[in-house]
């Protein structure tokens, strides 16, 4: 059996049901600004660092400069992180994973783009997270590997002994970037010639046993470390 020493996991549209939170104060800041996003642009945002969304902001025409996509940004996480504070959204199966995990003895993080104080009112009511990695803690966020890798180094934990849990493209990318075995929850493959991801339909569906097997699989065919 693998040697799984930690389980890395993505929070927002992962462990809680919250990319429909951001979406809500997204779209209506930036409708308040004469600017309409579409489905497409949503996607591309999904997981996607507070840079990358500011230099969006920019092209977009949100605001004049990167100074005010910053601005923009802080907005927005500051009433997302109001919401979630006053009852996070788990998604079904979330809580009893991680506590399962936990009693196993495998360190628990969750790295995540939001700002920490989005993610710690859901690291709170988790209460056995060993470790938060947010969208400020490294210069390169999702979907570059610095993240993941960063946790990692905190952790001492190589990258053939431990899984990430994803839903987003830019999330699943900084994982594989990171030669870390990614399972992705979502009903779509992100990338389909990627041996290194394994794609399940809700956290719910996801227990020890599938990690320490996927984890396995992936150090036999040396898609990972």
């Amino acid at each position: 059996m693998a040697n799984l020493a930690a389980v890395l996991f993505d929070m927002d549209g992962t462990l809680v049901d919250s990319e429909i939170i951001w979406e809500e104060f997204l779209r209506s800041e930036c409708a308040k600004r004469g600017v309409l996003i579409d489905q497409q642009t949503r996607e591309k945002m999904r997981g996607a660092s507070r840079d990358f969304t500011a230099n969006l902001m920019v092209e977009l025409g949100t605001v004049k400069d990167l100074a005010g996509g910053y601005e923009f940004y802080a907005i927005v996480a500051k009433q997302v992180a109001q919401r979630i504070a006053e009852a996070p959204p788990f998604e079904p199966g979330a809580q009893e994973l991680v506590h399962a995990l936990h009693e196993a003895g495998i360190k628990i993080a969750i790295v995540s783009a939001s700002p920490r104080g989005v993610i710690e009112p859901v690291a709170d009511a988790l209460g056995v997270v060993d470790l938060v990695v947010s969208g400020e803690d490294s210069e390169l966020g999702k979907p570059w590997p610095d993240p993941y890798e960063l946790a990692l180094h905190k952790f001492g934990v190589g990258r053939a002994n431990a899984v990430v849990l994803e839903d987003s493209i830019n999330g699943v990318a900084a994982a594989r970037g990171g030669g870390i075995a990614a399972i992705q929850i979502s009903r779509q493959r992100a990338f389909a010639t990627d041996p290194g991801i394994l794609v399940v339909p809700a956290i719910a569906a996801v227990d020890q046993p599938l990690i320490e097997a996927w984890l396995d699989s992936c150090r036999r065919r040396a898609v990972v470390g």
